[in-house]
């Protein structure tokens, strides 16, 4: 999906990945772009662990 957003408003959006091991971590950037001015930029998305439920306890 591709939302657009106006000044002040928010998206969320759940997702999944499937490890082959009951622990990773991810990172990653999000691409934008501000229509008015037709620029471009990123968003980082800081390094985060997924841990299988059944590891977490």
């Amino acid at each position: 999906m591709q939302p657009v957003l106006q000044a002040g408003e928010s998206y969320q959006y759940m997702s999944g990945c499937n490890l082959s091991t009951d622990m990773g971590k991810m990172k990653g950037v999000y691409e934008m772009e501000n229509l008015d001015l037709r620029k471009k930029f990123q968003v980082l998305i800081p390094e985060f662990e997924m841990i299988a439920p059944a590891k977490a306890n």
